[in-house]
């Protein structure tokens, strides 16, 4: 959907009390209105379109924490996420400010999508989100919500180059990694 049907579509739904603007182009649901899509995706769409859905939200995600993480720390470059789809338009400009503006924006996101990842199967995006938003957690604080992407993003890492990896992430934070 074109940016600007987006914004139409989302002033609709505002303007019917079904959503609530929470910032610049940001919306919140309802939990019974969340719910009540939840329900009617799950009767309404077939389970390819959803599996579809579900991982152009995860690599919406990668791609972002990807671009944040090459603006917030340049040298932190051991992940370069593999995108099931085309990588759309980077949400902020390149400026390290603006990167971290749009991750704390995202913030309350964060270590949900990490979890979706996970319980769709995307346990390889699940570990390079973790990775990837280290900069913006080492930048910002949030060490409880950081400890709890590290909880969530490396489980059962498949190889031995995974488990590496997994550790130079959370190496810092309290939790053993084997």
């Amino acid at each position: 959907m074109p940016a600007e049907a987006g914004r139409a579509s989302a002033a609709e739904l505002s303007a019917a009390h079904l959503i609530t603007p929470a910032g610049p182009d940001r919306y919140r649901l309802h939990d019974l209105i969340r719910e009540f899509a939840v329900a009617c995706a799950r009767t309404d769409e077939t389970t390819s379109s959803r599996a579809e859905v579900a991982d152009r939200l995860i690599d919406w995600y990668l791609h972002v924490a990807a671009e944040a993480n090459r603006i917030i720390d340049p040298n932190r470059d051991l992940v370069t996420p593999a995108l099931r789809y085309p990588a759309p338009g980077r949400p902020f400009p390149v400026e390290r400010r603006a990167a971290l503006a749009f991750l704390g924006a995202e913030r309350a996101n964060l270590l949900p999508v990490v979890r979706f990842a996970r319980e769709h199967g995307r346990n390889t995006a699940a570990w390079q989100l973790t990775y990837l938003l280290t900069s913006f957690y080492d930048t910002t604080g949030g060490w409880n919500e950081r400890i709890g992407l590290c909880r969530e993003g490396p489980r059962r890492p498949p190889n031995s180059t995974i488990r590496w990896r997994r550790r130079k992430c959370c190496v810092r934070w309290a939790r053993p990694t084997s």
